[in-house]
C-alpha cells in the first residue's frame, strides 16, 4: 500500500540484521528474531493528528474483519520524528521508527531509543498520496461526492465540479488519477468503480490529515445537544448536523459532548438564533462545508460518510466504539464495504 514499507524494513534491518518481513493478509509483519513478537508496520503521516487517526482506522479495520488479538506489536513507520513528537510518542505508549532512523523500538531483550536525527528528503507517505492529485484536499472533495452518490459516476465532469465545489480541470486530474490506482475503471464516457471499498477506506484515513485542517471551522459557547437537536427547524434553515450529535439522532447509542454544524461561513444566521459565544472550549463547532449540501436529499444531515470520518478523527474510544457499529449498521456505509 505504501511506498515507505520498503524504508521501513531496510531501517528495521539495521536495528536486527537477521529480522525477516513477512506479508500477510495485505499487512506487512516484521520479525526480530526468534520467541520476539513481531512488529506490524503501520505507516503514518508525522502529525499527532495522523498517528491517532491511523491507529483509530486500524481498530476499526481489525474489528470488522474480525480478527482476534494476535502478538504481534504496532509499529508506526513515520517520514520524520522531530524530538517533541517523540516525547509525545513515547509517552503515548507507540513504539515507532521514522525514515532517518530515529526510533523508540523496546522487547524483552533489546531497547532502541534514537533522537536527533535530521531530516532528510524522503518519499512521501505513499506514492499515491503523494503524487496523486486525487488524494490531495481537493481531490478528496471530489471522492467524497462519487462515494456518497454513486450516480455522479455517470454525470458529466462539470456536474460533479458543481457538487464537489472544484474546477472542472481539478475532478479530470482526481478521476484520472484515480483510474490510474486503480480505483476507478473509464471506458470511453463510462465509469466504473474498481475498488469502491479501499477507496473509502483511503479517504477516512486521510481526511482528518489533508481536507479537514483546510475547512474554517470555529467553536462556540452554546446550548447542549439535547436542546439544539430539538431546534432542528431552527438551524436546519442554514445547516447540516454531522458529528456524534448526528449519531444520536439517527439511533447510535453515544451521549454526545458537543453540536457539529456544517454551515456557510461566517455562520452568522447560527450564531445570531443561538446566541453563540465564541470559545475555544466550547461545545457547539461550525464548520463550512466542502461539497454542495443542496445536492444531497437529506435537508438536516450530512452524508453517513463524513459521520464517521469525523468520529474517527476525534480519537476518542468511545466514538471510535460506536464508530464502528455505525459502519456496520448503517444503510449508506454498507454500500462501500
Amino acid at each position: 500500500m505504501n511506498i515507505l514499507l520498503p524504508e521501513a524494513q531496510a531501517r528495521l534491518q539495521e536495528f536486527f540484521p537477521q529480522g525477516e518481513v513477512s506479508l500477510s493478509a495485505g499487512e506487512t509483519f516484521f520479525y526480530p528474531g526468534e520467541d520476539t513478537a513481531p512488529y506490524r508496520i503501520l505507516p503514518a503521516q508525522a502529525s499527532k493528528n495522523s498517528v491517532q487517526t491511523i491507529l483509530a482506522r486500524d481498530s476499526v479495520d481489525r474489528s470488522l474483519a474480525t480478527r482476534k488479538a494476535d502478538a504481534s506489536k504496532k509499529l508506526l513507520f513515520l517520514p520524520h520524528v522531530t524530538p517533541n513528537f517523540q516525547a509525545w510518542l513515547q509517552e503515548e505508549g507507540h513504539e515507532f521508527l521514522d525514515a532517518n532512523g530515529n526510533a523508540w523500538l523496546e522487547g524483552p531483550n533489546y531497547r532502541f531509543w534514537i533522537e536527533g536525527r535530521k531530516n532528510r528528503k524522503t518519499v512521501g507517505l505513499g506514492s499515491v498520496s503523494q503524487t496523486s492529485r486525487a488524494f490531495t484536499a481537493t481531490g478528496l472533495r471530489v471522492i467524497f461526492v462519487l462515494l456518497v452518490d454513486e450516480n455522479l459516476l455517470a454525470q458529466p465532469i462539470r456536474t460533479i465540479a458543481a457538487v464537489a465545489g472544484v474546477s472542472i480541470g481539478a475532478v479530470s486530474q482526481a478521476l484520472a488519477d484515480l483510474e490510474k490506482g486503480g480505483y476507478l475503471l473509464i471506458r470511453g464516457r463510462k465509469r466504473f468503480w474498481a475498488q469502491k471499498s479501499r477507496l473509502a477506506r483511503r479517504w477516512l484515513e486521510l481526511y482528518a490529515a489533508v481536507l479537514k485542517p483546510k475547512l474554517r471551522s470555529r467553536r462556540f459557547d452554546g446550548p447542549v445537544p439535547a436542546q439544539m437537536l430539538e431546534a432542528k427547524e431552527t438551524w436546519g434553515k442554514y445547516a447540516r448536523l454531522g458529528g456524534e450529535a448526528a449519531m444520536l439522532a439517527k439511533g447510535y447509542g453515544i451521549r454526545p459532548v458537543e453540536t457539529r454544524l456544517y454551515s456557510d461561513y461566517p455562520w452568522a444566521g447560527l450564531v445570531r438564533d443561538f446566541r453563540l459565544r465564541p470559545s475555544e472550549a466550547g461545545n457547539v463547532v461550525l464548520t463550512e462545508p466542502f461539497w454542495n449540501p443542496e445536492h444531497f436529499e437529506d435537508p438536516f444531515y450530512v452524508p453517513s460518510l463524513l459521520v464517521l470520518a469525523d468520529e474517527l478523527a476525534e480519537g476518542d474510544e468511545r466514538q471510535v466504539l460506536v464508530a464502528q457499529e455505525m459502519w456496520r449498521q448503517d444503510e449508506d456505509l454498507q454500500k462501500l464495504r
